[in-house]
């Protein structure tokens, strides 16, 4: 599904500054909940880690309308997929 046009309308509503921020806090939530899992396994939330990498999808998505565009984000996306791909060779 995509959701290209009410992320425009979140960055127009609430701006560029607060939108990064958000990401940043987002990417801080996951990365809280991921160190959290890895301290102690058995208290797993896998829900909690769905919905925090949710979060951070979201803003990441807005994070790619404000700074490149989808033929920037693919020629990278590609190289990464290569470089994943040679390690694995390895």
């Amino acid at each position: 599904m995509d959701h290209t046009e009410t992320y425009n309308r979140a960055i127009k509503e609430f701006g560029l500054d607060p939108q990064i921020d958000m990401c940043i806090e987002e990417m801080s939530e996951l990365t809280k909940a991921l160190i959290k899992h890895r301290r102690d396994p058995k208290e797993l939330n896998r829900c909690k880690i769905a919905e925090e990498i949710a979060d951070v999808q979201h803003t990441l998505d807005q994070m790619k309308l404000i700074f490149s565009s989808n033929d920037e984000q693919d020629i990278w996306m590609n190289l990464k997929i290569v470089k994943l791909e040679r390690k694995l060779m390895m």
